[in-house]
Formats: C-alpha cells, sequence, structure tokens
C-alpha cells in the first residue's frame, strides 16, 4: 500500500516565472556588486598616482629649497625610472613681500600631458 502524495498546491510549487524574476533580481544584484568593486579599484589606482606623484613633487620641492631659488637653474624635466611616466615643469612668481617669491611645481603624466598634481610653495631669498 502506497502513500499518497498530497495534492500540489499553487502556492508550494515555483512556476518558470518566479524563478526567472528571482534570477533577474540576482543578476542585478550582482552587477551592482561587480561594478562597485570595478569602482573601487580604479579609486585605488587613482589614490596610489596621487601619493606617488605627491612624493616626488614634495622631495623636488625640498631640493630647490635646499639648494636655493637663486641657485637653482632647471625649470623642467622627468623623473628618474620607474617614475619617468611623470614630466615636471617649475616656475616662480613674485609675491608681495620682497624677499620671497612663490614657486609653482606642475606634474604631468608623461603619455597625455595631463596635469596630475599642482604644488605651490614660498621660498624665502636670503641675502636679496
Amino acid at each position: 500500500m502506497s502513500t499518497p502524495h498530497p495534492p500540489s498546491s499553487p502556492q508550494t510549487a515555483l512556476t518558470l516565472m518566479e524563478v526567472l524574476v528571482a534570477l533577474i533580481i540576482l543578476s542585478v544584484g550582482l552587477l551592482a556588486v561587480l561594478k562597485g568593486s570595478g569602482e573601487n579599484q580604479d579609486a585605488l589606482i587613482a589614490s596610489r598616482e596621487m601619493t606617488e606623484v605627491g612624493m616626488l613633487g614634495q622631495n623636488l620641492m625640498e631640493g630647490i629649497g635646499a639648494v636655493g631659488l637663486g641657485k637653482w637653474n632647471q625649470w623642467q624635466g622627468t623623473f628618474d625610472p620607474p617614475h619617468d611616466r611623470y614630466t615636471w615643469e617649475f616656475e616662480t612668481m613674485s609675491t608681495d613681500v620682497e624677499t620671497m617669491e612663490k614657486g609653482i611645481l606642475t606634474i604631468r603624466r608623461t603619455t597625455d600631458q595631463t596635469p596630475v598634481l599642482v604644488l605651490e610653495q614660498l621660498f624665502f631669498e636670503r641675502g636679496r
């Protein structure tokens, strides 16, 4: 004697339409997670570049300050490898204070000359 199966009610069985809707919702959720992951990766790369370029620029500004603005004679160049994908330009502007000048350092990508960072620093001229 076999046990009879209870009649299936419409509420207990999943229809093909319900499965498709669930898969669509799952797909949209997974796509959102993947897109967010990609954006985080892009932000991480940009942050790393800004940190690297900021350190390169600060080191160059400190070198200019150590030599002295009056003796500094290089106005553009590239960084040594592995940072040779960046170029730099340095210019000065006078200020309202007679013994101070403003130095402006612009760092660009070598490939497309896109400015990545602009640093400004005041330099005190001794013996001027």
